[in-house]
């Protein structure tokens, strides 16, 4: 069975600015996987919790696209924490069931909520795409220290053997 991954770094930056990480295509046998944006939660204060909703532009954004026809399982790896770059410091994150949206055009406002925890099947045509938005929750700490904190977040394509 052949995997299509990615990795996006999910970075929060707490007083300080902001990385961008350019977008990354994976590709193998018709099957592949673009980052078209990273999950940007931004400055943010201290003691001030967060929610970036996958409707944001601040939203991570895949499209997995097809050159046939197949069914496909769309996995998300997520973390339980952002970690300081540079430092010791560690900024919990959660995903909710209802963080993220999946579609077959690109419009997130005609989109379909899904469970990120939970693998995704969805059946894509010849040379048709299937995009994913993803957000997140921050709630940090009034001790937290400030910097530039990140994690990875891994997306898996699968064709559905028959």
């Amino acid at each position: 069975m052949n995997n299509r991954s990615i990795l996006i770094c999910a970075s929060v930056l707490v007083l300080f600015g902001i990385g961008i990480i350019p977008s990354e295509i994976f590709a193998q046998d018709g099957l592949a996987v673009v980052k078209r944006s990273d999950l940007s939660i931004g400055n943010i204060n201290i003691g001030q919790s967060l929610r970036i909703l996958p409707q944001s532009p601040a939203a991570a954004k895949f499209e997995v696209r097809s050159t046939f026809e197949t069914d496909i399982y769309i996995q998300i790896v997520l973390p339980n924490h952002l970690q300081e770059i540079g430092g010791r410091s560690e900024l919990g994150v959660t995903f909710s069931a209802d963080c993220a949206r999946w579609s077959l055009n690109d419009n997130v406002e005609n989109s379909t909520s899904f469970d990120p925890h939970i693998p995704l099947r969805v059946q894509l045509g010849k040379n048709q795409s299937v995009i994913i938005w993803l957000g997140a929750f921050v709630d940090p700490p009034s001790n937290l220290q400030a910097g530039h904190y990140t994690a990875s977040i891994t997306l898996t394509a699968n064709p559905v053997v028959k």
